[in-house]
């Protein structure tokens, strides 16, 4: 009980935002070279859909991780092909998934009860010392 009314964890939860900020799925499902999707359920790796809708997860932040193997000189080529990566895992699964990229985008997902993802990029290697390459980084 809080405040003399029966909290219902369910129903709190059913009734928030619920936000992931961080997978390395993408990186899981590229090296993986196709065995590893996200429409399957799996027992490893960080999330899948089957269990982000378990969890009833609005927003999924899946982040762009470039291994130490590419930095310095091929961070950029391998942030586009996670990038891809994470794209064409979008177009396969736009039934339940859909990107966002404004608060009116999540609330679309929302009400069509979507799992909403974004894509974030971990560290600066990306950018190769040009911070003009961010603007094209942006979306596609």
């Amino acid at each position: 009980m809080v405040g003399g009314a029966t909290l219902n964890y369910r129903e709190l939860h059913n009734d928030s935002l619920v936000v992931d900020t961080h997978c390395d799925t993408m990186l899981k499902v590229i090296r993986s070279r196709g065995a590893y999707r996200l429409r399957d359920a799996h027992e490893e790796g960080h999330v899948d859909i089957p269990r982000l809708l378990k969890g009833g997860v609005n927003l999924q932040f899946f982040a762009v991780y470039i291994e130490p193997q590419f930095k310095p000189d091929h961070a950029l080529k391998r942030t586009l092909q996670l990038s891809d990566c994470f794209y064409n895992e979008l177009a396969e699964n736009k039934d339940e998934m859909s990107l966002i990229l404004s608060s009116a985008d999540l609330e679309s997902a929302r009400r069509e009860n979507k799992i909403g993802a974004l894509l974030s990029i971990e560290g600066g290697e990306a950018l190769e010392g040009d911070l003009g390459v961010g603007t094209h980084l942006t979306c596609r």
